[in-house]
């Protein structure tokens, strides 16, 4: 593991992320990541999208980090005594000794009376998470698909890089300190060096990422914004035989949406009529559903053209996007 200090770097470490994994990144690449995809990173670091590191969510979470070190450390983490720190912000940047573009900012290192070291990575965040952290205390691992589980890899990432064996996540959530133990994962480290290296290799070849995640749908919406042509026909792409199975299934599951939505308004139907005339209904004292009226005011458009089409020419705004549709075979038809 090689180090070296960040402090002050400013504009040029942002820069130089783009010519790394950072252990934040990790939980996108492989997937564990529900708002973030791999395809995502990868536009970041070939430079077809600027990455946002100084948003509002992010300087909030960073300006939080030192207050809950702090607090983190006074509960004693769970560690055996601890002799000295870091500041929070003056991180060191850690390279991973068998891959240099797998790197990690820790938000504090602490050292331990008997000389080891051990990590503790500070989160701010919403009560929406709380589920996940409460699961995670209790169990000792996150469940897969929630925020827990982001963090479980990004401390993981850390430990890989620092080859240290402990790490902790302290998390302020809804008014309350969750500080949780992360032991070193040795069969999801391989799983993670492979996934990064691979990564990698699309980064240098200029290559985009497989999609594996909803989010890497939404990446390949901004990746390509509008065809090649502006309106008019194309001979088309010829696509993979796989993809065969992709399109029947985006069928199966809107068929099943659309079956589903059909059950869920004869259930309202069923639980509306026994309301009548009521607004609420209750189960056992306790309130279940509601039933009320609200007004929604809108502009008629097509009024306002056929009256006042000066008026509307002057204010309408067209947008162009990418819409896409699944044709049903003619053969299968």
């Amino acid at each position: 593991m090689n180090s070296v200090n960040t402090t002050g770097c400013g504009e040029l470490w942002l820069k130089e992320r783009r010519q790394y994994v950072g252990a934040s990144e990790v939980s996108a690449i492989m997937g564990r990541n529900r708002y973030s995809g791999g395809v995502d990173v990868w536009m970041a670091k070939t430079g077809r999208v600027e990455g946002d590191f100084n948003n509002y969510r992010i300087r909030k979470g960073n300006s939080m980090e030192g207050f809950i070190l702090d607090e983190a450390l006074k509960a004693g983490a769970g560690l055996p005594g601890w002799t000295s720190r870091t500041v929070a912000g003056l991180q060191k940047q850690h390279t991973h000794r068998d891959f240099d573009r797998l790197k990690c900012h820790p938000d504090c290192e602490v050292v331990l009376h008997d000389g080891s070291n051990v990590i503790i990575e500070a989160k701010s965040t919403s009560i929406r998470a709380k589920k996940s952290l409460q699961d995670w205390k209790e169990n000792e691992y996150p469940n897969e698909g929630t925020t827990a589980m982001m963090w479980w890899v990004q401390v993981q990432a850390q430990l890989a890089i620092m080859d240290l064996n402990l790490g902790y996540l302290a998390a302020d959530c809804d008014g309350e300190l969750f500080v949780i133990e992360v032991k070193r994962n040795s069969s999801f480290e391989m799983e993670m060096l492979k996934a990064v290296r691979e990564f990698w290799e699309y980064v240098d070849t200029d290559v985009c990422p497989p999609v594996q995640t909803a989010p890497d749908s939404a990446s390949i919406d901004k990746l390509y914004p509008s065809s090649s042509t502006s309106g008019g026909d194309t001979e088309g792409v010829m696509l993979r035989d796989p993809l065969l199975g992709s399109i029947r299934e985006i069928e199966n599951h809107k068929a099943s949406i659309r079956e589903l939505k059909d059950e869920i308004k004869l259930l309202e139907g069923m639980v509306k009529a026994e309301l009548a005339w009521s607004d609420v209904g209750l189960i056992n004292g306790e309130v279940r559903c509601t039933w009320k009226e609200q007004s929604t005011t809108r502009l008629d458009s097509s009024r306002l053209k056929e009256e006042m089409p000066e008026v509307f020419d002057k204010y309408k705004k067209t947008t162009t996007s990418r819409v896409f549709r699944v044709k049903a075979s003619k053969e299968e038809a």
